[in-house]
């Protein structure tokens, strides 16, 4: 009897250990600031260290595969000639010192608040916004387009970093987006 009593104790005693292990696991995986650095240290990154304009956008994106068909294929940001084309941005944001303060602050200050570093991700791309840097000649220098949707971005430099890529990271991105007045592919659906 001591024996079963034991056998139950130990496995009930894993179980529980198991379990508060995929909690901590799970809590791990959400953002939170783990991390004060200064306005000041976060612009030293690139691109925001060669930025003279930082935009937020929305493009619709979405072509059909031939004129009059009902099938649509997603082109992403809009280019011409390798540059952005801005006569196909629906929605142009230019942001103040503070909003830069406050994507910054989310890119750098925000990640995982432990040491269980797992996120997930889907497995679509189809992008409707994007953060534009604009260098001090005026042209755009680099570029992170984003899908909400999908929680997946695509950088145009491999130096380009949005920090710890925590599970809530995109949901601080999009709220960034509906507050600095974005509404395509944040609010607004992108489906015709």
């Amino acid at each position: 009897m001591k024996m079963t009593i034991l056998c139950v104790s130990l496995a009930l005693s894993a179980v529980s250990a198991y379990g508060q292990n995929a909690v901590d696991k799970a809590e791990n995986n959400t953002c939170a600031r783990n991390s004060n650095k200064a306005f000041s240290i976060r612009l030293k990154n690139y691109p925001f260290s060669l930025a003279a304009r930082v935009l937020v956008v929305s493009y619709v994106g979405l072509e059909p595969v031939r004129p009059g068909d009902s099938a649509f294929v997603d082109k992403g940001l809009p280019r011409q000639n390798d540059s952005v084309c801005y006569s196909k941005l629906k929605e142009i944001k230019a942001l103040s010192l503070p909003q830069v303060d406050r994507l910054t602050d989310i890119f750098y200050n925000y990640g995982f608040p432990g040491s269980s570093h797992q996120i997930s991700q889907g497995m679509c791309f189809m992008p409707h916004n994007a953060i534009l840097f604009i260098g001090k000649d005026g042209k755009t220098f680099a570029y992170i387009d984003i899908c909400f949707l999908c929680e997946k971005a695509d950088m145009s430099s491999k130096k380009i970093s949005l920090g710890d890529m925590c599970s809530g990271k995109f949901k601080l991105i999009r709220t960034f987006f509906e507050q600095v007045g974005i509404e395509y592919g944040v609010t607004e659906s992108v489906f015709p």
